[in-house]
C-alpha cells in the first residue's frame, strides 16, 4: 500500500519545519528556549506534586533547575 500524496506533503512538512523550529529556538529565540524548558520542568514538578506530594514536586524542580539544562 503505497502513502497517498495528502499523507506524503504533510510527512516532508514535517521533517523541514520540525528541525527548522528547534534551531529557531536554540539559535535566535534563547529566552523562549529557555521559558519552554521552565514550563515543561514546572508541568512536571506539578504533576509529580500531585501524585507524590508536594515536598517530591519542589525536589524534583529544584534537581531539574540545576542539573536538568
Amino acid at each position: 500500500m503505497t502513502p497517498n500524496r495528502h499523507n506524503r506533503i504533510v510527512a516532508w512538512l514535517m521533517v523541514i519545519l520540525l528541525p527548522s523550529a528547534i534551531a529557531l529556538l536554540v539559535w535566535y529565540l534563547p529566552i523562549a528556549a529557555a521559558a519552554l524548558f521552565i514550563a515543561c520542568v514546572v508541568f512536571v514538578a506539578v504533576a509529580v506534586g500531585r501524585t507524590k506530594g508536594f515536598g517530591s514536586g519542589v525536589k524534583l524542580f529544584i534537581k531539574e533547575m540545576l542539573f536538568g539544562w
